[in-house]
């Protein structure tokens, strides 16, 4: 279900490192220009027309065939060398180490937790031998410049790395929320709809069983719909334990889908155990007199199909099942 989210996530981070080689060019053009017309420093101005024509590439390749895994290496680790170099070659005093304090936010927008967590520890391990044996702040200015700058990149560091735990902790619950049926804690209609649109001849053979709970609205009529949901909720936890509960979808009132890595035989014989669970169970927590079936077509997943015309088909064989006198398993095998 990390689809869900990652493809906002990944639409987020493309436009992010369009915008900071953006900024990087401009940057790079800025500081070429001082160092070009000053005559200063030979390899600062080369490597500023360096970055110029490395970001400026970049962007044109993500503009036109989008983002790739390296394109981020070398856009954050093109910068962080950049950085380093310049801060370890020129003078401090200049207000160059403010550049560094960039760095864990971006590392950790881009990279996971745990690799923005080492690359921003070595990163303010380096930049504070380099502060203290630095000629601008000398080692007696040193023992006052150094703690501000570990406190003030800390405090930094501390911060990315609080925003990156909670912004994972709130992605899990918009993904439960989206893609969770609230009564029954089964999955819904909308992450259905996103394992049909992640769907490639990959995933192997799977079937899809689309099951009706049989005379539902006279149970609803007969013990309440408090006991209704209760059948719900104890149905979804006996599917849950027959099959897996990321195979588990609520799609409708009482209709189900489950979803089985195999082919059709496979998946109708293993539906078939699952309606005697069913039919065997006791119901007694819920009311005495309660007992409980369903009516299920199965159908094998096609890639060529949509999930719209996959239901439709699964439909079909759940009609003949109900037509058939119901408690029943039907399929093109029947």
């Amino acid at each position: 279900m990390n689809s869900f989210y990652a493809e906002t996530t990944e639409e987020l981070k493309t436009s992010v490192l369009k915008g900071l080689c953006f900024l990087f060019i401009i940057a790079s053009i800025i500081t070429f220009s001082v160092n070009y017309i000053r005559s200063s420093n030979l390899i600062f101005t080369i490597l500023d027309f360096s970055l110029i024509i490395i970001y400026s590439s970049l962007l044109f390749f993500i503009h036109k065939y989008g983002i790739r895994a390296w394109c981020k290496g070398v856009i954050v680790y093109s910068y962080i060398l950049a950085i380093s170099y310049v801060t370890m070659a020129g003078n401090l005093d200049a207000g160059l180490l403010n550049w560094v304090f960039t760095i864990p936010v971006m590392l950790y927008f881009l990279y996971p937790k745990k690799h923005a967590f080492i690359a921003s520890f070595i990163i303010m391990f380096l930049q504070t031998i380099n502060a203290y044996y630095s000629a601008s702040y000398g080692h007696a200015e040193a023992f006052r410049g150094i703690p501000n700058f570990v406190l003030a990149y800390g405090l930094v560091w501390l911060l990315a790395n609080i925003y990156e735990t909670s912004n994972n902790r709130m992605k899990f619950k918009i993904i439960d929320q989206a893609t969770k049926d609230p009564l029954t804690k089964a999955l819904n209609r909308r992450a259905l709809q996103l394992y049909f649109n992640t769907m490639n001849s990959d995933n192997g053979q799977v079937s899809l069983c689309m099951l009706d709970v049989d005379f539902f609205k006279k149970i609803n009529d007969k013990y309440g719909h408090d006991s209704g949901d209760l059948v719900l909720i104890k149905l979804v936890k006996i599917l849950t334990e027959q099959t897996s509960s990321a195979q588990v979808y609520r799609i409708g009132g009482e209709e189900f889908v489950i979803l089985y890595d195999g082919n059709l035989s496979t998946a109708a014989s293993k539906m078939k155990q699952v309606l005697h669970v069913i039919n065997s169970t006791s119901y007694d927590e819920i009311h005495q007199e309660l007992t409980l079936s369903f009516s299920a077509g199965v159908v094998q997943l096609d890639n060529n199909k949509s999930m719209s015309d996959i239901l439709k088909e699964a439909d079909h064989y759940l009609y003949q099942a109900k037509n058939s006198g119901r408690n029943k398993i039907m399929s093109e095998l029947d």
